[in-house]
């Protein structure tokens, strides 16, 4: 309970801000000339505090989170815009690594765009976080017995064989 609302808390804490931040880069976007070298920046900060907002709203629903129910928003989109926007986003900000897009799998895909971004900028983001002393990530996309597959491999310290098992379990690092 405690925990609960401490969590609706910061959630309420962490949207003022972002609502200044977002007016700013709104005020930004309008007075900005669309060729400048500076616009892609604006529409990518857009785009990331869409993403803030919507973590937020995550926050905000505590009782969601601690289910393990989060409600998806399912919708068509192109998958390949996803991912390299992903990409692009994670390569301005670890500029020390090169994010390789080896191929491109141009295709529509149903699914919460959202979720599946933040899947992408995860991986890409632990790609690089674990392999400090490498300088290449590489991503690949194919479909694969009818599933859409996005393979992400680092050149970094890997993964213990006794700690595979754990993989998948909530906090475990």
């Amino acid at each position: 309970a405690k925990k609960d609302e401490f969590l609706n808390m910061v959630s309420h804490e962490l949207k003022t801000p972002l609502t200044n931040i977002k007016a700013i880069n709104q005020l930004l976007e309008k007075s900005a000339n669309k060729t400048d070298k500076s616009y892609p920046f604006i529409t990518k900060a857009n785009h990331n505090i869409k993403r803030l907002e919507r973590l937020i709203e995550d926050l905000l629903d505590v009782t969601k989170i601690n289910s393990g129910r989060v409600d998806l928003k399912i919708a068509e989109f192109n998958f390949i815009d996803v991912l390299t926007h992903s990409i692009s986003s994670v390569q301005h900000l670890s500029p020390g690594h090169t994010i390789v897009l080896q191929n491109s799998i141009d295709i529509p895909y149903k699914g919460d765009q959202f979720r599946i971004e933040q899947v992408l900028v995860n991986l890409l983001t632990n790609a690089i976080k674990y392999s400090p002393n490498a300088d290449k990530i590489l991503v690949t996309a194919k479909i694969e017995a009818g599933y859409l597959v996005v393979c992400v491999q680092d050149f970094g310290i890997g993964i213990e064989q006794e700690d595979i098992d754990q993989l998948f379990n909530r906090f475990f690092r």
